[in-house]
């Protein structure tokens, strides 16, 4: 039963992990195709340099709020996904194989996923 709570985030860290490149990728898509679309079907397209085709609208406060969510979430969920094996061997816990710096860090980068309940409560 304990390898089962040990464990468990190791397996679903990369689900989140995904959903969230996906979410990433969905804001960064939809952006792209609303600001280079035309009202005129008849239209052709330009030849212009690559500078010129960048959107030029500034993202959605929502955007960005989703945006942050995001990037912590793949923080948090990639330091879940290592799961036990940053805790320092001297604690005698199971699959523990670090120190006690790798355990500190580990740690921190799991708080900058608490970072994301607070940017959910802004939208």
């Amino acid at each position: 039963r304990i390898n089962a709570v040990v464990f468990l985030p190791c397996a679903v860290a990369p689900l989140s992990v995904i959903g969230s490149l996906l979410l990433l990728t969905t804001i960064f898509r939809t952006r792209y195709l609303l600001t280079n679309t035309s009202n005129n079907p008849n239209e052709q397209p330009q030849h212009t340099t690559r500078s010129s085709q960048r959107p030029q609208q500034r993202l959605k406060t929502n955007h960005r709020l989703f945006i942050l969510i995001s990037i912590c979430d793949i923080i948090s969920s990639i330091s879940l996904a290592v799961g036990p094996l940053p805790i320092p061997q001297s604690t005698g816990f199971k699959g523990a194989r670090g120190s006690q710096a790798s355990c500190t860090a580990q740690g921190f980068f799991q708080t900058v996923g608490l970072a994301s309940f607070a940017c959910s409560s802004m939208l």
